[in-house]
């Protein structure tokens, strides 16, 4: 995976990554103003470039924070094609996060939290958990690109 700040031009990156270079980990703010040429959400829109949203979990109680909403709404009105939002760590709800209407297609654990859980079955859970995200995704991505 090749990873690119927020603060490089998205136009000139866009157009280096060879197409059959996979996953690209954009590191920042990607709604914000960084050059002349607008924010990286409004050139992956204009490209239609299909993105993953990965939330990281900040509220004490495990939710994740309202910009998994506000960045959802972003993307549809800007036109960028979301494959879906991801979970990073924290505690994982597959029927609040149904139920906020979302595109969730799951959640991963943080790195070391296996080695925090003393129970197999919470183990087994949680990889299994991460398979069926990456199938989720993998799924919407064949359907955004076919």
């Amino acid at each position: 995976m090749i990873e690119y700040s927020c603060l490089e031009d998205p136009v000139e990156i866009l157009d280096s990554i060879p197409q059959d270079e996979g996953l690209v980990q954009l590191i920042g703010d990607a709604a914000m103003h960084y050059s002349m040429r607008g924010s990286w959400l409004e050139v992956l829109g204009a490209w239609r470039q299909p993105i993953i949203l990965m939330v990281l979990t900040t509220l004490p109680n495990g939710e994740p924070p309202g910009v998994a909403a506000a960045y959802a709404a972003l993307c549809d009105s800007l036109h960028v094609p979301l494959v879906g939002i991801v979970q990073l760590g924290g505690y994982w709800d597959p029927l609040k996060r149904r139920s906020d209407g979302l595109p969730w297609c799951g959640w991963i654990q943080e790195d070391g939290e296996f080695q925090k859980d003393e129970s197999n079955s919470l183990i087994e859970y949680k990889a299994l958990v991460t398979e069926t995200t990456v199938m989720k995704l993998r799924q919407r991505l064949m359907k955004l690109t076919n």
